[in-house]
């Protein structure tokens, strides 16, 4: 045996007793996260109906954010799907009656409803 292994399988021994004193790992489980109340009126206000099969979007607000998505970019879409969705238009959407495959329309945007 090599002299750089002298010891090794002892050291090795004594650490793996000594980590065996240890507490066990407290396990801590998140809470989770309660859900938004959309009931209130904000400055986040909007608005959906339905023309022609199509599920028009209408959030001044939304405007902004989506002139900075990149449709071309997966982080970009994931961080749109965020904002719809924690912004409850997504949950809005599901209780007027949108299923997978409809259009929805946000302003100039098209795009089909996939849960």
């Amino acid at each position: 045996m090599a002299p750089i292994a002298e010891g090794t399988g002892e050291l090795i021994n004594y650490v793996a007793a000594e980590l065996a004193k240890l507490p066990p790992i407290k396990v801590y489980e998140s809470e989770p996260e309660p859900e938004p109340d959309y009931s209130k009126k904000t400055e986040r206000d909007f608005s959906i109906r339905k023309e022609d099969g199509v599920f028009i979007v209408e959030a001044p607000w939304l405007l902004k954010v989506m002139e900075t998505i990149n449709p071309n970019e997966y982080d970009s879409l994931q961080y749109f799907e965020r904002v719809l969705k924690m912004s409850g238009i997504l949950a809005a959407l599901v209780k007027a009656g949108v299923q997978e495959g409809d259009t929805v329309s946000i302003y100039d945007v098209e795009f089909d409803y996939v849960p």
